[in-house]
This record gives C-alpha cells, structure tokens and sequence, in this order.
C-alpha cells in the first residue's frame, strides 16, 4: 500500500499550525517561530537567523537545561552541529563572516537543510514540551 505523502505532510503542517496557534501566548515560542520566519525572508542571513532560535532557546538554562526541559531524547549533536555551520567564518550566510580572512562561500544545499531541520527540531520539541505540559 502506497501512502499520500502530500496528504500527510499537509497534515502535519495544518497540525503544527494548529499547536503554534494554540500556544501563541508563550513568548519564547512566538520568539522561535519570527526568528525563523526572518531566515526564510532574508536567505542571506539566514544562519544567523536560525542560530537566533538556538540562542531563544538556550534561555531554558543554556544547552543543558534546554536539552533537560524540552528533549532528552535524540538532541544527540544537534546543538553543536547548528552552532558549527552558523559560526563558520567561510560561509556567506553565517554569523561571523567578517573574521574570515579568505573568500566567503555559499552555504551548500546540505548545509542549509540541516541547519533548517534543527531549528524545526527545536521548534518542534519546544512545541511537544508545551502539550505535555499542559497535560500534566
């Protein structure tokens, strides 16, 4: 049986739409969600962007308390990984292109998914954090 996968992922979006809407009163989550909005409308900042969602984040008490309060499972190298492609100094779109004494570069395809994927990932964890904690 193939599945819709269209259909699912528009699901999936219309339910994260649905959860950010539902939580739209918590500061630190409409914090997340600009900061990554900004990346999608400005490309050539956009690492600097998606790290401003780690740094919104790290103030659950840096990585170890984000990591203790949203996610224990799967953070893995995640929170190094995003501050290593932001912070290369070669790469045009990051953080610290100025203390690059060489040409800058574009980030590559690959670079640019994974850092897109772990700001999601924050997102998203963050989002979870919120539901269950409205459970409990």
């Amino acid at each position: 049986m193939v599945g819709d996968s269209k259909k699912e992922r528009i699901e999936e979006q219309n339910n994260f739409i649905g959860l950010v809407s539902k939580h739209s009163s918590d500061s630190l989550l409409v914090k997340m969600i600009m900061h990554y909005d900004e990346a999608v409308r400005d490309i050539s900042k956009e690492f600097v962007h998606l790290y401003d969602i780690r740094d919104a984040i790290a103030t659950l008490g840096g990585e170890e308390g984000s990591r203790n309060t949203i996610s224990k499972t799967e953070w893995g190298n995640k929170w190094s990984a995003l501050g290593k492609l932001c912070n290369h100094p070669e790469i045009r779109q990051g953080r610290h292109t100025g203390k690059n004494k060489g040409p800058l570069r574009d980030a590559t395809e690959e670079e640019l998914q994974e850092a897109r994927s772990v700001a999601r990932f924050f997102i998203e964890n963050y989002i979870n954090y919120l539901e269950n904690k409205d459970l409990a």
